[in-house]
Formats: C-alpha cells, sequence, structure tokens
C-alpha cells in the first residue's frame, strides 16, 4: 500500500454507473482504492442529470443550474468553472483540499481543470497533477455542438475554451493517461511531459444462473426468431452515425429469424428519430427491439444471451470500451477497423468479422449469425484477458506510484 493521498475529481458522480465515462472513473478510483493508503473521488455535477450520488459528491447551486438548463451541452463546462465562480462549490471544494490534503490529484477529463486552477493557485498548494483523459475532447464536441441553436460564435467560443483547456492541462500536469496511443501521440504534441497508456478495459461478466427470459426464442407471425444481434451504446453521435451508416435503418437485410437488440441512450435516440407511421420506420422495428437504458444486470443478460455482438463504430475520439465487453462476452463480432483501436492486437482472434464498408459489414453481420462458433484457445484467451480493468490500469498504478 503507497503512502499516498489521492483526490480524483470528475464532472458526474460514480455511484451507479451508466454511461462509459463513469464506468472508466470508477474502475480507475477502485484501482487507487487497492494501490493508495487514502483515496476519494469527489463529482461536480448538475443534480438534475443523476439521482445516484454519494455524500463526496459536490452539486453546483441554482445560479449554474440555470446556465446549464439553457444550453444542456455545455454542462461540463458550467460545471468546471462553478468551481471557483460558484461559491457554494468554492467553499466546498476549498474545505476539501485543505482538510484532505492530497499529494495527488487526478483530474478525470479535462473540464474541473477550468476552476481548480485558480482554486490551487489561491489556495498555494501544488500536489501532483494527472490528467486521466477519455478521450479528445476538443474533437468530440464539434459534431455535438454543430446542430445547437445558438450562436455560431458561441459554438466557436466552446471548442476554443476546450481546446485551450487540455493544452493548458497537458502542458501543467505531472502525467496525462491516454485511452490510445493515437491520443497520446497528440497529447505529446500539446505539450505533455509524460503520457502513460491506460486503454478502456471492462469488468468481468458472469452467465446468467438462470434460464433469462432474453434467451426465449419469439414467435413473430410465421417466424421464430432464433438468432439474436446485440448493439450498445449511448447517445453519443459516433453510435448513432455509426448505426445508421453501417447498419443502416433499412433492416430488410436481416434473416426472418434474427432480430436486432438495441441497448443504451442510443436505444432511446432511435426510438425518438424513428418513430413514423411510415413503412420503413414500421419495417424497422419489426427487425429491431429497443431495450433502451439497462441495468448491469440487464447488460450482462443481453451480453450473455446474444449470438453476434456488432460494432459499427466510424468516428469518435479515445477507444470503444464496446469492443472490450465484446470480446470478453465472447461472442462473435462484426466490428469496423475503427473500432478496433487500442484493441489491434485482438484482430487475430476468432469470430471476429471486420468490415469497415456498409455493404460489406451487412453482409458479415448475416454471415457471422450462421458462422460456426469457433472456441478460443488457452493463449488467445490469455490475450483477451488483457482488456479488464485490473490489467488495463496496472501499468498506470505503477507509474502514478513513481510521482
Amino acid at each position: 500500500m503507497i503512502q499516498k493521498k489521492v483526490l480524483i475529481l470528475g464532472s458526474y458522480p460514480i455511484k451507479n454507473p451508466q454511461h462509459g465515462g463513469q464506468k472508466r472513473t470508477k474502475a480507475i478510483v477502485e484501482a487507487y482504492q487497492k494501490n493508495f493508503s487514502k483515496v476519494q473521488y469527489t463529482a461536480i455535477y448538475p443534480s438534475q442529470y443523476y439521482s445516484d450520488h454519494s455524500l463526496t459528491d459536490i452539486a453546483v447551486s441554482s445560479p449554474t443550474i440555470k446556465k446549464i438548463n439553457k444550453i444542456p451541452n455545455f454542462s461540463d463546462i458550467y460545471c468546471g468553472e462553478a468551481i471557483y465562480i460558484d461559491l457554494a462549490v468554492k467553499r466546498k471544494l476549498e474545505g476539501l483540499i485543505i482538510k484532505f490534503k492530497p499529494d495527488i490529484i487526478d483530474i478525470e477529463q479535462p473540464y474541473v481543470y477550468l476552476g481548480l486552477r485558480q482554486l490551487l493557485h489561491e489556495l498555494s498548494v501544488s500536489p501532483k497533477l494527472i490528467y486521466s483523459s477519455h478521450n479528445i475532447e476538443f474533437h468530440m464536441k464539434v459534431p455535438i455542438f454543430t446542430d445547437l441553436d445558438i450562436a455560431e460564435e458561441e459554438k466557436q467560443q466552446a471548442i476554443r475554451k476546450i481546446q485551450e483547456l487540455e493544452k493548458d492541462l497537458s502542458q501543467n500536469s505531472d502525467m496525462v493517461i491516454a485511452v490510445s496511443d493515437e491520443d497520446a501521440a497528440e497529447y505529446k504534441k500539446l505539450g505533455a511531459k509524460k503520457v502513460v497508456i491506460a486503454p478502456n478495459g471492462i469488468d468481468r461478466l458472469y452467465p446468467n444462473s438462470n434460464n433469462s427470459p432474453t434467451r426465449a426464442h419469439l414467435k413473430e407471425g410465421a417466424y421464430i426468431v432464433t438468432k439474436k444481434i446485440l448493439f450498445i451504446g449511448s447517445a453519443h453521435p459516433p453510435n448513432w452515425i455509426g448505426f445508421e451508416k453501417m447498419v443502416s435503418l433499412k433492416l430488410g437485410f436481416l434473416p426472418t429469424y434474427a432480430r436486432i437488440y438495441i441497448a443504451g441512450g442510443v436505444s432511446d435516440y432511435l426510438m425518438k428519430t424513428i418513430n413514423s407511421h411510415s413503412i420503413e420506420d414500421l419495417t424497422f422495428w419489426q427487425r429491431a427491439i429497443a431495450c433502451g437504458r439497462v441495468s448491469e444486470k440487464k447488460l450482462n443478460n443481453l451480453l450473455t444471451d446474444t449470438d453476434v455482438i456488432i460494432l459499427p463504430i466510424t468516428e469518435g475520439g479515445g477507444s470503444n470500451l464496446k469492443t472490450a465487453e465484446a470480446f470478453i462476452a465472447n461472442k462473435k463480432i462484426v466490428a469496423t477497423s475503427y473500432a478496433m483501436r487500442a484493441y489491434e492486437y485482438l484482430a487475430s482472434m476468432p469470430n471476429l468479422f471486420i468490415a469497415d464498408k456498409p455493404e460489406d459489414f451487412r453482409k458479415a453481420i448475416v454471415e457471422a449469425l450462421d458462422a460456426k462458433f469457433i472456441s478460443r484457445s488457452t493463449e488467445e484467451d490469455k490475450l483477451v484477458q488483457k482488456v479488464l480493468w485490473e490489467n488495463c490500469l496496472e501499468h498506470m498504478m505503477q507509474e502514478v506510484a513513481k510521482l
């Protein structure tokens, strides 16, 4: 056990993690707890978006909430700025830093640094700083901000603010944590002194102990549905953009015995988007089943009960946590090359179909449905275990211990 105190700061609670950022942050916090003597995670967050939170988290107050309600997509920026300009938040975090006296502050995604850098200067404290990046944020925000109904200059100012923040944080952190070689190279260009790669991972999955209802075959008219395809993703644009491009909203290519199960925030997005009474929309929902946002138990059931997992990602930064999830589930996988970033060492695994053109991707789905499942060798299975969080974060913890 390393006798150092680590304070981890982020912009969302991790008590009941749902999206990938929460899951990665929780895994990092748990890794710190296994290796360091005193560890605390504190989120500076908007309470209207997260009902599950811990006593150590700090909710922003009414003035910040009003700004977030006006432009919800700027929520991360406003929460970060709140650390210094929202007096209630500032007092709480100031008290925490004075009392906790962290040796190391780990910043999960860049936003809290907007206010933290001023607060640390004001308090005249200089703990070691770690910027734990999940992706290149200013790249990721461009498509998200594009369709916002606000002035173009306001969008560009927000993107520039994030870009400058990441550059500042990269140059002034003692260590930057990146999820892939590509991200690491970009942070070095931004001036990072030391970059450590900690790829996205996943927890172990456990087979269902009972016959889950998701396993039962469906009877639809003259058809018996015996094959299941699973697509999981948040409402983050690369997920639905990739689905629309690579799978398409026309599912007539699927055999009558197959259905696509769609889970996560992307399911909510597609239900809102594909909701007319047109033949195309009605046909889509004859071949697709919306599962919505699911619990960890239901997610585990879906992963263990499916036949094929699809990863139709064509853009976005960082690495795809769902890729790690698919390999641990040990199912047949249809993926783009882009979805394999940071997991290229698994490209020769059995039961993996890689396709980068939409027509090839759809053909690969059909081929995978009927393909014989090939068991992994002992060595292949050992290689796949590298995607477990305990292995993904091991090198990171070793490097942090040297600070």
